[in-house]
């Protein structure tokens, strides 16, 4: 069975959640044969995958850990057959991290409410979400995360991360934190708290005689698309001067949510294209739906908008409809696609990289903002919000 899902930036746990789903039959059990062929771009290879068989006969019989498990074996073995492409976006989830997984999108999980990814190889911080541990405590996108309660994570894979950082409300985890300019690495110890996800907030501003309407995305989850056109009714509603879409520190979620959000700008044109493997570019879009066509619209976005809200960005700055005002953001631009095994484990396979409607990349490139405003620490720290400031500016003046 296929079913259009989406995309996801990296893991709240909420890495790559693809735009496609496939439910696969039950295998048939064997154990490795000898000889395996397979053919890739450089022609036919023959791998010998004796040595596999070996090797688990070996662990099996001489690791000094008798209680070691089958099941440990195989889902670390397929677990480690997806790290070799060195993608990490693709990903292999035994049954429980697989569950960990749908629980984010879900909307609810125990946690500290923090996305993070892999950069250069090391667990970072793309974006704390508002008004959750992890923000209250400080962190900050691009913090790198060295050590969880004192284990160091380089080389760490993200769901592994994603485990250990998550656990029982109430309970403290301590992250050793590396930022940018600073002299040294600090300890930040954080209560793990019940994260309940609203993807989407609205709220008037009034700028002089006008009135604007900043609705929040934090994340594009089952939800979002509904909740969002609840805030645009109201804006209509109250005859709004124009509105401010705050995209920064979202990680992405859904495709299609974000197709349903950006269709009330446009409808009958492409929004995004995807490029999967050896086939033919595909456009995405909507038919109808574009009751925010003539909305005077600023974008918000810093590095750690990824993925959907990329996408989103993109498709309104290509197609004229916002301008985007803030920092260049993170650079997430493909798509994996979600292979469900019986046992309840996943695959989350890259099959697809996203264009703008004008076919720009987005993948390790981001989106430019047509204004670059970076918030400064200080300000940050002072209460102020150069780039919400800015944006109600620009749509209040024209400039």
């Amino acid at each position: 069975m296929k079913k259009t899902l989406g995309i996801a930036a990296v893991f709240l746990f909420m890495g790559g959640i693809g735009v496609g789903r496939w439910a696969l039959p039950a295998p048939t059990p064997r154990f490795p044969v000898d000889t395996l062929a397979v053919s890739g771009q450089g022609g036919l290879d023959t791998v010998d995958t004796s040595d596999y068989a070996r090797t688990w006969k070996l662990i099996r019989e001489k690791h000094i850990n008798v209680n070691v498990t089958d099941s440990q074996l195989f889902y670390g073995s397929v677990s480690g057959l997806v790290d070799s492409l060195d993608d990490p976006y693709s990903v292999y989830l035994d049954p429980k991290k697989a569950a960990i997984a749908a629980s984010d999108l879900s909307g609810e999980f125990s946690g500290i409410g923090v996305e993070i990814g892999l950069k250069e190889g090391r667990i970072t911080v793309i974006a704390p979400i508002a008004d959750t541990p992890g923000a209250k405590a400080g962190l900050l996108p691009g913090d790198v995360i060295t050590a969880i309660d004192g284990q160091d994570t380089y080389g760490m894979k993200i769901d592994d991360a994603v485990s250990k950082i998550r656990g029982e409300r109430g309970k403290p985890v301590k992250l050793t934190i590396y930022r940018e300019g600073a002299q040294s690495m600090r300890d930040i110890e954080i209560v793990r708290d019940t994260i309940a996800l609203k993807s989407v907030k609205w709220k008037p501003a009034a700028v002089g005689n006008k009135t604007f309407m900043v609705v929040t995305i934090s994340h594009f989850s089952a939800d979002t698309a509904a909740a969002f056109e609840k805030a645009s009714q109201e804006a209509l509603a109250a005859k709004v001067d124009g509105m401010v879409i705050d995209l920064r520190n979202d990680p992405g979620g859904l495709l299609d949510q974000a197709i349903n959000v950006i269709c009330h700008w446009s409808a009958g044109v492409p929004l995004v294209y995807a490029e999967p493997r050896g086939e033919p570019r595909q456009a995405l879009g909507c038919k109808a739906g574009d009751t925010l066509k003539n909305m005077p619209t600023v974008v918000l976005v810093n590095k750690g908008s990824a993925s959907a809200s990329e996408i989103m960005a993109g498709a309104l700055q290509d197609l004229g409809k916002a301008r985007v005002i803030g920092e260049t953001t993170y650079g997430k631009g493909c798509g994996q696609s979600v292979f469900e095994f019986p046992d309840g484990a996943q695959l989350r396979l890259t099959t697809f990289l996203w264009k703008t409607p004008k076919g720009r990349t987005i993948d390790k490139t981001g989106i430019t903002p047509d204004e670059v405003l970076k918030a400064e620490p200080a300000d940050i720290r002072a209460g102020k919000d150069v780039q919400l400031d800015r944006a109600l500016q620009y749509l209040s003046t024209g400039r």
